[in-house]
């Protein structure tokens, strides 16, 4: 019972972390233009990268 509720606990809490990150950069990224064109920029490479190897 207790390593159930031991990864019960665990994964709540990655759960909580993953959403104070995207809440963390969701707001870095509609306040900061350069940040966001970093993740424009970033998107297009891999975008490339993806088109290249097909």
């Amino acid at each position: 019972m207790y390593v159930v509720f031991s990864i019960f606990v665990a994964v709540v809490s990655m759960i909580a972390i993953g959403i104070i990150v995207w809440k963390v950069v969701q707001r870095q990224e509609s306040c900061d233009s350069k940040f966001q064109a970093k993740l424009d920029a970033d998107d297009e490479r891999a975008r490339a990268g993806r088109e290249k190897m097909q």
